[in-house]
């Protein structure tokens, strides 16, 4: 289990956790597991609007293919869910997230990829200052390709 998404289970799994410390911002909070020995954060993926919070191990791989391979070889329905509210965040690129997802669907089981759907929303997290106009249009279009991508592998 690298992730705890429903709201009820996680606030039952943080009576067993001690608060470690919270970043600067007072949004995210680290917890220890002393029985297990790991690490968790208490983050928000979805930045719009600060909803909802999860669960994340943070000895989850940071790369991109390790940390899909992880997840969906994980057998845990909140793992798949899990990697879609972080795919979510912004933190990785919709261009890549699609090669990914095009050079090893076809591995995961096909139940992964529709729980991973549910809490997927990309995020155009394209930075656009400074760009010309030719640019920001040829950037926007690589964004909705890749998500066009995305939704046909994850149907």
């Amino acid at each position: 289990m690298y992730f705890i998404t429903i709201p009820v289970d996680k606030e039952k799994f943080k009576k067993e956790l001690i608060e470690v410390r919270t970043d600067v911002s007072g949004w995210i909070k680290y917890y220890y597991n002393k029985s297990t020995e790991q690490e968790w954060v208490e983050y928000y993926p979805y930045q719009e609007d600060r909803s909802p919070s999860i669960l994340k191990r943070t000895d989850l791989p940071d790369d991109l293919a390790g940390l899909t391979s992880a997840c969906f070889s994980s057998d845990d329905i909140e793992d798949w869910r899990g990697l879609g509210a972080e795919l979510s965040s912004g933190k990785y690129e919709i261009k890549k997230i699609a090669q990914v997802l095009k050079a090893n669907a076809q591995s995961w089981p096909g139940k992964a990829l529709s729980e991973f759907k549910k809490s997927f929303r990309p995020i155009d997290n394209r930075n656009i200052v400074g760009m010309k106009v030719e640019e920001v249009e040829r950037s926007y279009r690589e964004f909705t390709d890749s998500k066009k991508e995305i939704d046909n592998i994850i149907k």
